[in-house]
């Protein structure tokens, strides 16, 4: 596979997640406005938030290595760009 080819493919699979990322943080977002939010333990809220706060860091870590290839290499596939990709 050549190696535009590969960044290509490796950039696209990263969309994918972000979509699938974006519609787990939308449900874990609309947690607080569900009525048996209220009834939780101090703890469970705080457990709640945690894990918001893991989603958006994990969906950050998503976004950078896309980020990184237009804004580090223009957009321009490369190899050293190549070694950050999980293929």
């Amino acid at each position: 596979m050549a190696q535009k080819d590969r960044t290509k493919t490796a950039l696209d699979e990263s969309r994918m997640l972000m979509i699938g990322a974006q519609i787990l943080l939308g449900f874990q977002f609309q947690a607080p406005f569900q009525d048996a939010f209220a009834q939780l333990s101090k703890f469970e809220k705080s457990l709640e938030a945690a894990v918001v706060l893991l989603m958006i860091v994990v969906i950050g870590l998503i976004i950078a290595p896309s980020a990184r290839h237009r804004i580090v290499y223009d957009g321009i596939a490369s190899a050293s760009f190549d070694r950050l990709l999980p293929i």
